[in-house]
């Protein structure tokens, strides 16, 4: 059978639309894997606070992600599509003050993130998860764990601080800079000479460093000051309840961490019964960004060893 031209040429269009939606379906599923379409979602907490979720995948393991100071959930991206789908409900979530969560005046210490951690559990219906932070997530998990201990299957610091131990403390300097918070342009003029502290100088590129320093801009001047002062500052937690902890726990850290020492995972490592310490080699404080394959690999065997079973 021959066609005319114009009908010729009009199913060839169509078959090319065609072909090249079939193109752009497999390659997101090349992108974000079998069910891996996120799911964006704002949870209450608070009156008048609502904390900014991801939801991923459809696993029987839930798995909380909790970012670190001036950061959000975005800076998880690289290692969340490394959970497999089906083993693993993830659920990355941005602190009160950062990120697209709501931005109070007050509420910025580690304490009041673990509660606000064990509401939002509450309202997803988790009574227990996996824990993964980073930096200040991976202090306030420890909190955490101290506070609800049954409501935690693991813990997994990114280095972080070892929150048994008193903190350095807010100096002079910390003082000053949290002080120095204002405006958006006095923000951006502090961020620009933090942020790419947070990596080793052999894997800090441009285009990162603006991205992350895109993300710390979404903090509120109360979150960077406030934050910043408990950060350094708050009390050690109660030392025999840490030493108590009978979950697995994995300090990681990246080898050339330079805002966080790596023997602050050392120290977690060595006060809680069969906790384990792995170093990401050639990655400075952000080891999921900068190393996400090896940062990966380890936080996955890990919880493939000692926590599959108990979910």
């Amino acid at each position: 059978m021959r066609f005319p031209i114009h009908m010729a040429r009009a199913f060839s269009a169509r078959s090319a639309q065609a072909l090249l939606l079939i193109l752009m379906v497999a390659a997101a599923a090349l992108w974000s894997g079998p069910g891996r379409a996120a799911e964006m979602r704002r949870v209450p907490v608070a009156d008048g606070i609502e904390l900014a979720v991801r939801v991923d995948g459809y696993g029987p393991m839930p798995v909380i992600f909790l970012h670190g100071y001036s950061l959000s959930m975005d800076t998880w991206d690289k290692v969340i599509r490394k959970f497999p789908s089906d083993r693993y409900t993830t659920y990355a979530y941005d602190l009160r003050g950062f990120g697209d969560s709501s931005k109070p005046d007050s509420g910025f210490t580690m304490n009041q993130h673990a509660r606000d951690l064990a509401v939002l559990m509450d309202r997803l219906n988790l009574p227990s998860a996996v824990l993964i932070g980073h930096s200040l997530g991976g202090a306030i998990g420890q909190e955490f764990a101290t506070l609800y201990p049954k409501r935690v299957l693991a813990l997994v610091t990114s280095d972080a601080f070892a929150r048994q131990l008193p903190l350095p403390g807010a100096s002079d300097a910390i003082r000053a800079r949290a002080g120095s918070f204002g405006s958006v342009e006095q923000n951006r003029e502090i961020l620009k000479g933090a942020v790419p502290r947070y990596f080793d100088p052999r894997n800090a590129n441009p285009v990162d460093v603006e991205r992350f320093l895109a993300v710390a801009l979404k903090s509120s001047t109360p979150a960077l000051r406030d934050q910043l002062i408990d950060a350094y500052a708050a009390p050690a937690l109660d030392a025999d309840k840490y030493r108590q902890l009978r979950i697995p726990v994995l300090a990681i850290s990246g080898a050339m961490d330079n805002v966080v020492p790596v023997a602050q995972a050392i120290a977690v490592s060595d006060a809680i019964p069969d906790a384990e310490l792995v170093l990401v080699p050639r990655a400075g404080h952000t080891p999921m960004w900068e190393r996400p394959d090896a940062w990966g690999q380890a936080v996955l065997e890990f919880l493939g060893r000692r926590v599959s079973t108990r979910a």
